[in-house]
């Protein structure tokens, strides 16, 4: 960097971090707009994000890798001005997106945001259930008040950055593709409810999967957060994987899967509410200062996980060749994979209808039942062919080539009929001729995948 350079421009130059000799060369040059020295002591000003608040070669270098990737491309497209308050906002918002840059994608050629047990799956601990309980009327009375859900939105978005709508998508179009995919289908409001925008550029909440549009608001929300979770007043960061969209009313309860209905709250906490009131769920958590109450509050929550182990490892141990038929499809194809030596293709291998298109979704439920009575009564080759035949007329032919709706489900239903037996196929025909229906209901044409490229 030199001169008065932006204090996004140490991306421009590329590679990795600075060699010893320019260390050296920069020991005087201009960091965040100006002539100043680093007042960290650093001597590599080349290395300056955000005004010197952060330095790049602190973080590891996949993270490095990361940041100067985003903004490199921030640089090209953008036209900022260096040492402008935007050029200071978009430099902290690519050190906060390009810490949290570090997982793999499914098929391993794009960056994810990494999920986290403590934002995923930990329980409350005792300090945010009496953040909660100090604040549970403010935090109720928001579920049914507008101006007081005004108010607590207007406090957790006064945490971070706060850019314009441009420069949110431009840091949006920064991100990989997996990325992107993650934050269009944070939260789920169900079918036919969700956030985006029609043909004509207007706002709805009526499209049937995650969206561009309402993964530009979610990455807005969390750059406003500043990465802290809109339940409690911690300054902790977390990764945009480890929030869900919290309608704060409920979509069951009439809300709308809209900004105006959002904050962003940690997985594990916003899991836990689900539907329930936020006053009686507030309630309804232990005494942070009795431990008895709180170890309690665990104990239970570790028997539900020690029995979801137990009935997998109890699964594990089992012969399903031996089983009846019609007492295996009353296993969920998530569960029957333990039967099957953890048979990876019962959750992964199709693009999803709400996953934006990424390789990690389930069979259709009743799919994924067929294909256990298949690896139940076929040879090893046999259900080898039907993985593949079934990826052609799913991924292929109808996610990837825009086939017809009504050629898929007509070739998908005739894998199965072909290959199981007789009476076996009988027992999910119902479910089945079910499913084609619907999703001929809510697809007529072709795959939404598809559509999106029209």
């Amino acid at each position: 960097m030199t001169k008065s350079a932006s204090t996004l421009d140490f991306a421009s130059a590329g590679g990795g971090a600075p060699t010893a000799a320019e260390i050296q060369s920069a020991k005087a040059k201009a960091i965040g707009g100006g002539p100043k020295k680093c007042t960290k002591g650093k001597s590599c000003s080349a290395t300056c994000i955000a005004a010197n608040e952060d330095c790049l070669v602190e973080f590891p270098e996949p993270v490095q890798a990361e940041i100067r990737k985003m903004v490199g491309f921030i640089m090209k497209k953008g036209n900022i001005e260096p040492g402008s308050e935007r050029d200071v906002e978009l430099g902290k918002s690519a050190t906060l997106l390009g810490q949290q840059l570090t997982g793999e994608s499914a098929s391993g050629k794009d960056k994810i945001f990494t999920t986290t047990k403590p934002g995923q799956s930990r329980l409350l601990t005792a300090l945010e259930i009496e953040d909660l309980k100090n604040n549970k009327d403010r935090l109720g009375d928001a579920e049914f008040q507008q101006k007081a859900m005004q108010a607590w939105q207007k406090d957790v978005n006064s945490r971070g950055v706060k850019l314009g709508e441009k420069d949110v998508a431009l840091m949006y179009e920064s991100l990989p593709q997996s990325a992107k995919n993650q934050l269009n289908n944070s939260g789920n409001p169900g079918k036919g409810k969700w956030y985006g925008k029609d043909k004509e550029g207007n706002e709805v909440t009526d499209a049937n999967n995650g969206s561009k549009t309402r993964g530009i608001k979610v990455l807005q929300m969390y750059l406003q957060q500043g990465g802290t979770d809109a339940y409690g007043k911690s300054s902790r960061v977390f990764s945009p994987a480890d929030f869900d969209v919290e309608h704060v009313r409920p979509a069951s309860k009439g809300g709308l899967d809209h900004p105006s209905n959002w904050v962003l709250a940690r997985s594990g906490a916003q899991r836990q509410r689900a539907d329930t009131e936020l006053k009686k769920w507030i309630d309804s958590l232990p005494n942070p200062r009795n431990q008895s109450e709180m170890k309690a509050y665990y104990s239970a929550a570790a028997k539900k996980a020690k029995g979801k182990s137990a009935l997998k490892a109890t699964l594990a141990s089992m012969d399903a060749k031996t089983m009846k038929d019609t007492d295996l499809i009353k296993i969920s194809p998530s569960n029957m994979k333990y039967l099957f030596n953890r048979d990876s293709f019962f959750v992964s291998g199709l693009y999803g209808l709400k996953t934006g298109g990424r390789l990690t979704n389930t069979q259709p439920a009743v799919f994924g039942r067929a294909y256990g009575l298949a690896r139940k009564h076929l040879s090893d080759e046999q259900v080898a062919k039907i993985r593949s035949e079934v990826k052609q007329v799913w991924n292929k032919n109808w996610m990837e080539g825009g086939g017809s709706t009504k050629n898929m489900v007509r070739d998908y239903i005739k894998i199965y009929k072909n290959a199981l037996p007789k009476e076996s196929f009988a027992l999910l025909r119902p479910d089945i001729e079910k499913w084609g229906s619907k999703i001929l209901a809510d697809f007529p044409q072709t795959s939404p995948k598809a559509m999106a490229k029209q």
